[in-house]
């Protein structure tokens, strides 16, 4: 369920009447109509246990004060790529806003370090996406291409995936023009190119896929 209300003049706002357990609470620069909202989903594990930004008390009044302005500093995400098997440095991130309102980010695709460091710079907090790309591909459609959804908070956000790669080779049943692999990290990442043609080998996550 999706409420929205307006602040007031000294930034002070109240939702009344809210379901007790875990609630998020973001900051959007215009009201969302009743009975609309965003939302994103991704391959990952069932949840045991959903943090909200804070934890709704029945009969009780919970308190969380939000911080944003001008002097709030943007979102940076320091990832780092622990690959064996790949080169590391093959890849170029980007990221990018899974919803609106949180500001602009790094235009420009950055190389992934040998070391498979990188460093990106988002706007304000909140949910982004990150697609790491195999810039070393023979064509754009062709690339290995790896994304995650990140929520960021104010600050630095460590993030890092860790991964072995193996070969696939595509068999003479298989459908290269319709038919692409598909790898499913264990935090809701995940990994996608299409299948090389019949008797072609390619780089590919070690896992279930």
């Amino acid at each position: 369920l999706v409420t929205t209300v307006h602040t007031s003049l000294d930034g002070d706002y109240r939702f009344e009447h809210v379901t007790p357990g875990p609630c998020f609470l973001r900051v959007v620069p215009e009201m969302i109509p009743s009975g609309q909202g965003d939302s994103m989903s991704t391959w990952g594990k069932a949840y045991t246990r959903i943090e909200g930004d804070v934890l709704v008390t029945e009969g009780a009044v919970s308190r969380f004060d939000l911080v944003i302005g001008k002097g709030l500093p943007p979102v940076t995400l320091k990832g780092r790529l622990d690959l064996t098997g790949f080169d590391p440095a093959r890849f170029r991130a980007s990221l990018m806003p899974a919803m609106s309102g949180l500001g602009g980010v790094d235009s420009q695709p950055m190389r992934v370090g040998s070391d498979g460091a990188f460093r990106l710079r988002g706007g304000k907090p909140g949910r982004y996406n990150l697609v790491l790309v195999d810039g070393d591909a023979e064509s754009e459609t062709e690339a290995l291409r790896i994304a995650a959804s990140i929520d960021l908070a104010v600050g630095t956000n460590d993030w890092t995936l860790s991964a072995g790669f193996g070969r696939i080779v595509t068999g003479p049943g298989a459908a290269p023009s319709v038919e692409s692999l598909l790898w499913r990290g264990p935090s809701g990442e995940y990994a996608i190119r299409p299948l090389p043609a019949v008797g072609e080998a390619c780089e590919f996550p070690a896992g279930t896929v």
